[in-house]
């Protein structure tokens, strides 16, 4: 029996992307999308290319339409993988920050994937197998300005997938962080803004300062990774028999990274633990 994969928000860029890496692979993939408009879009792109998903409704940033997708999911069976990749991306200075942009960022990237994971995982545990991935990005451990919320909830959802890693080993569940970088999509043009924010208002001039500098320099013409490198990252962090926590994607996010002194961020290694040993009894240190 082939293995099944849940990819949220599969309809277009990183998750198109997935989908078709994983079915290439021989896996069956259950994928979600917003609406009746983009399942009926992803439908006709598969039957196009001679392929077949089974489609789900799942607007996350609803609570009751999350909750319903659950209960779909599970009647097609328990998946073995889930891929969390369904976002919102919201810009615009804190002060902007209405509550509808707020209810927005953080129900469709917190809210949502954890109502997704809560129904879900008792059955992984129960099982002792499974993978999740849930996608995060460079503003996952980093930030700029204009990008508060989007990047809040993405520390958030690292948060969670860094204690879930925990929890879950013991039942036999991997969980993974995959943290792309710029990436050749249509993500920007679908990105939204806080009322208020534009050309010639407050904080305008350092966003469009900041992006300027960053459109010649680390997301200069060829350093947008393709969509196909991130999927490919994903289905590694989902079947690699030497499970990472997180899986850094893009060079721009590498870079980040390095300056930012992300190694110490990593999971516990054998330094740490040695370290924890010797201030619970400096007489045990080696």
């Amino acid at each position: 029996m082939a293995k099944k994969v849940l990819i949220t928000g599969a309809n277009s860029g990183i998750g198109i992307a997935s989908l078709r890496t994983f079915m290439l692979d021989g896996w069956d993939v259950t994928a979600t999308v917003r609406s009746d408009a983009r399942a009926a879009e992803l439908g006709d792109l598969l039957r196009d290319e001679g392929l077949a998903a089974e489609i789900v409704l799942c607007d996350l940033s609803d609570r009751r339409a999350t909750d319903t997708a659950v209960a779909t999911i599970l009647q097609g069976g328990v998946p073995d993988v889930i891929v969390n990749n369904a976002a919102a991306t919201v810009f615009g200075p804190v002060e902007l920050a209405d509550d509808a942009s707020i209810d927005l960022q953080f129900e469709t990237n917190l809210v949502g994937p954890l109502r997704l994971l809560r129904g879900l995982i008792p059955h992984f545990r129960v099982r002792g197998s499974g993978a999740i991935v849930n996608l995060s990005s460079a503003w996952g451990f980093t930030a700029q300005e204009c990008v508060g919320l989007y990047a809040a909830s993405k520390h958030a959802i690292e948060a969670v997938s860094e204690a879930l890693y925990y929890e879950l080993q013991p039942f036999n569940v991997r969980v993974a962080i995959v943290e792309p970088g710029r990436t050749a999509t249509s993500a920007r043009e679908k990105l939204l803004l806080t009322p208020g924010f534009g050309p010639g208002t407050p904080y305008w001039g350092a966003f469009a300062e900041r992006n300027a500098l960053l459109d010649t320099t680390i997301w200069k013409d060829g350093w947008a990774e393709d969509p196909r490198t991130v999927a490919n990252t994903i289905f590694a962090a989902a079947t690699t028999s030497t499970p990472a926590l997180r899986w850094l994607v893009g060079r721009d996010t590498q870079l980040v990274a390095r300056l930012r002194g992300r190694d110490a961020l990593d999971t516990y290694d054998e330094r740490s633990l040695q370290a924890l040993r010797e201030l619970a009894d400096p007489a045990k240190a080696e």
